[in-house]
This record gives structure tokens, sequence and C-alpha cells, in this order.
């Protein structure tokens, strides 16, 4: 199967044409794909006119790739744009989606298989031995999460074939010649009953499965969107999509019979300049939660706390503030956001059936360790006769109600909110209390590993200071 990446930019020339109109009328056109620009179509139609606005759920088209001649599916195509001329008409549109090596609508696809980038692999895979864990979770079992979708884990390996035991030498190396001699004795008879059915690997790719009966695209795509946040919400940073391969059944919604390359302009990944981190850095990795089995039963019961909160519209507020809070550093110390976290703090508490007259003060008592505390009260200092919880709801206050607080503690929180260090401190302090709380609802029992989350998150995104150049 040839490879396409989300990352990558494609043109295909061609013809192109609806099959609602059984393809009696076909347009040359254009279709491109880019990472900043998605899916776009040109296409041109001689003396015919058509509507402007032109949406079709799929459009087909024939076209050439060099020498290759490939066949492609459009989804949601959306003509924006058309201009006339003695020569004809060329309309201009957009399309959420392309799927490269067959005809079939959105409703054939029963299964994505997704690769996702290295912040993704080395939260399940061990740095050391990255292959032989990957190797491993290939070989799992699959969680199937309260009715919605089944999620595994599938390799696909690159390599070379091994014709005999002289291509030995090609892998291994040894200190004597008689320790080479002694290994190809020993796998001689594995090479005459198994010709051409070895192989030496030199990659291997981890894809995510989506799967579910009678769903379709677009909830497939959902929940693989909601299980990568889970593992964004492990490892504090963003996850990208690198390739998408459908897998399409037949028209009686039989099991899989093909799979195909995917392109999505709806989902065009940020790139955002990261260093890779190291499994063993992670607060929370695989390796905490797996119990020796590299198979993916120690997340159900995380996994499906998270999708049921996604699904539930009422969390909506809750869901946005973990993306934000996982987001942090994209607006650097900036006061809506601040305010909005004072402001879904009760929210939570209200949809975990929490009763508090004091929301910020209440999460300070559940979830803060001394060490958070301490370290605080000495960046942020309160007022005397303060609590922590109460000075960080003034910051709040002093943000909404500017005028109300100019001279309020001789200027303290005009200070505090004009200080883009300051609050992100402040955002970053509350913030990781707010992400314990649901970890804990998620189900996540070890409060060591809860503290030690908190603490990474702390780490990672307070106490900035300015750079003073000399």
């Amino acid at each position: 199967m040839e490879e396409f990446r989300q990352s990558d930019a494609y043109e295909w020339c061609g013809s192109l044409w609806f099959p609602d109109d059984e393809g009696e009328n076909r347009f040359a056109g254009r279709i491109s794909y880019s990472a900043d620009s998605g899916v776009e179509v040109s296409f041109h139609c001689g003396s015919a006119r058509l509507t402007k606005n032109i949406a079709k759920k799929v459009a087909f088209a024939t076209a050439h790739a060099g020498r290759k001649v490939v066949t492609l599916s459009l989804f949601n195509l959306f003509v924006y744009q058309a201009s006339w001329s003695s020569r004809g008409s060329v309309y201009i549109g957009s399309a959420a989606g392309i799927l490269i090596g067959a005809h079939c609508d959105l409703d054939s696809v029963a299964s994505l298989a997704i690769k996702y980038d290295e912040n993704y692999e080395n939260f399940f895979a061990m740095d050391l031995a990255k292959e032989r864990s990957i190797i491993a979770l290939g070989k799992g079992e699959p969680i199937e999460l309260k009715d919605r979708c089944t999620i595994d884990f599938n390799t696909f390996s690159r390599g070379t074939g091994i014709y005999g035991v002289d291509d030995l030498e090609a892998i291994f190396w040894t200190d004597t010649d008689e320790t080479m001699e002694k290994l190809k004795e020993a796998v001689a008879p594995m090479f005459e009953s198994n010709k051409l059915s070895i192989d030496r690997r030199h990659s291997t790719e981890l894809f995510t499965v989506v799967s579910s009966d009678n769903a379709n695209f677009a909830t497939l795509f959902d929940h693989s969107m909601r299980w990568k946040a889970l593992i964004e919400f492990f490892v504090q940073r963003s996850v990208r999509i690198e390739k998408i391969i459908a897998g399409i059944s037949d028209s009686q919604g039989a099991a899989l019979t093909r799979s195909f390359p995917m392109l999505l302009s709806d989902h065009v990944s940020e790139r955002v300049k990261q260093r890779p981190f190291n499994h063993f850095h992670l607060p929370i990795s695989f390796s905490h939660l797996r119990n020796g089995h590299f198979d993916l039963s120690c997340m159900k019961n995380i996994a499906d706390k998270w999708f049921e909160i996604h699904e539930n519209p009422d969390w909506a507020p809750v869901v946005q503030c973990i993306k934000r809070l996982m987001n942090i550093n994209r607006e650097f110390g900036t006061t809506p956001r601040f305010s909005i976290l004072l402001s879904d703090i009760p929210t939570l508490f209200e949809l975990m059936g929490e009763k508090a007259t004091k929301p910020t003060d209440f999460l300070i008592e559940r979830q803060a360790s001394e060490q958070w505390n301490t370290h605080l009260l000495e960046h942020l200092p309160p007022p005397d006769n303060f609590t922590i919880g109460k000075h960080l709801t003034e910051i709040r206050n002093a943000i909404v109600h500017p005028a109300s607080y100019a001279n309020k503690e001789n200027g303290l929180y005009v200070q505090l909110r004009h200080d883009p260090y300051k609050l992100q401190s402040a955002y970053a302090y509350l913030g990781s209390l707010f992400l314990k709380e649901v970890w804990q609802l998620l189900g996540l029992g070890d409060a060591d590993l809860r503290e030690a989350y908190s603490d990474h998150y702390i780490d990672q995104n307070a106490h900035y200071a300015p750079v003073k150049f000399l």
C-alpha cells in the first residue's frame, strides 16, 4: 500500500464526477491536499453551468499520479466559487477528506487505523526496547468500551527476505567464525522447511484501530479523537495524526474486505515544536498501568469514564477546560483563561454531586499537598488572613471588575492582573489540582501517580521569568 501522510502535500489531475448522476457528466479537474489547506478541488465544466453552491456527500475521480492511474473518493465536497467565460465555467471548492484507491462512500468505512506521532508511541513503548514493545502491543488483546467501540493495536512492518543461512551475516556479527557457524547450523533446518517465509524486519509502525458495529465514519472518527485526547491528557502534550487507513466493508456490510489510505481536511494537526520526551520521564505511563501485560485491558475503566464524560453535553465545560490546560502555553499568562478556570471548578463539583460553597477552597482542601501549599505561598503570597482559595478568587475578581479592585490590598491584585508570569503560575498551580480531581474521577486510584502528575504539570508550566539580556 502506498504511503500518504497528513503532513505532506499531494496533487492529482484527471476527471471528476458525482455518482448521483451516474457519472453522465465528467469534468476535467485538479485535486490537491496539503496540511495547511486540506483537500482542494477545481474542475472545468465546458459549456455546462452548474449551480454555484454545490454540496455533495461524495464525488468520484480518476486521476493521474506520475505514470499511475488512481481512483479517488472525495467526501463532503463543497463548491464555494464559480466563474464563467467564453471558454466555459470553472468551479473551485474543498472537501472534508479523500480516500485513495477506491470509489466508495463514507457508509462503507467500518474501521479506522491511525498512526499517531512519537508522543503517542512514547506513552506506550519504552525507549530502550521500543520496537519490541510495539510488536508486543500488536499482539495484545483489544478493549471494548461500553457499546461504543473496540480499540486495538495493529503493527505494520517493513523488511527484506532472508533466503539462506548466509544472509545471517548481514544481521548478526560474532567474535569468532565458529560462533557464526554454530548459529547457521542451528537455524539451517528452519530455512529448509520455510523457504521465503522469513523476513528481516527493518521498521515497525504502530496503528491504533478503532472499529464498531453499525457505526458510521463520523462516529468512528469522534471515538478516535476522544482516545487521542485521553493520551494527550496522560502525556501533557499534543498528539498529531500521521497516517489514516480506512477499512472498507462490502455493500452488504460484511467483514472488512479492503484497506485504503485517507487524508482529512478537518484534522490538520498543529505543528508545535516540542522536545521528544522519554517514556520513563512521564509521571503516568503505560508501564505504570499495564501490570506486566502488553494489552489495553488496564485502561478500560479509565477510557470508559473518559468517553462517558465526552458524550454528555453537560460536561462540555469540563472537557474544554482540560483542553485549555493541556495547551496552557499557547496563550501565555492571559486573563480570560484564568477567569474561566475559576468558573469551571464549581461546574465540575456540581456535576460530581459535591456541594461546595467555596469551590476553590474546597478543591485545595481535597487535592493540594503540603508541598503544593508551600510552593504557592512562596511564589504567590496572599494578604494576611486570606486563604489561598480566597487569594486566587480575588485575582479573578480583579480581572472581571478592574475598577472596583484598583486600590484593594494596596494595589496587589492590579499588579497580579497585569503580570503574565504571576498569572501563568497561578493558572498552572490551580489547574494542576483541577486535573488531579479529574484523574480521581476517572478512577486513577494511585494517589502517588496523581501527585506525580500534578508536580510534573507545575514543573513544566509555572515559575517562568522574563529573560534579561545583558
